[in-house]
């Protein structure tokens, strides 16, 4: 992904203002109009033959991973997302799981 992430943004007449990935997921935010933003979105599909997004855009919130961005006051601000099929079911402690599976790390500061 660093390879093909590389080559677009090099190859690209119009460059979000903020860039970043984590894994397969982008997150960027876009300064030009709607008209570049579509052209960027064609041409990160058009650069490989297997490798295609899917796009989400607003112009007030957006979830990226667990945190959905918002645009407050002209700031950026966040809070922990979660998505509308999470059930917010927990391991219980007792199942027969593995151990390592249901340990928990406290870092303590």
């Amino acid at each position: 992904m660093a390879k093909f992430e590389q080559k677009l943004l090099s190859l690209a007449v119009v460059k979000p203002f903020f860039y970043v990935r984590y894994i397969d997921d982008i997150f960027f935010i876009w300064n030009d109009g709607p008209k570049e933003l579509l052209n960027f979105f064609h041409q990160a599909n058009n650069l490989h033959p297997t490798i295609k997004f899917t796009m989400e855009s607003s112009r007030v919130s957006i979830p990226f991973l667990n945190v959905e961005v918002c645009f407050k006051g002209g700031r950026i601000a966040t809070k922990v997302y979660s998505k509308p099929t999470d059930r917010h079911s927990y391991l219980h402690y007792r199942s027969s799981h593995p151990t390592h599976i249901k340990s928990l790390l406290f870092i303590v500061s």
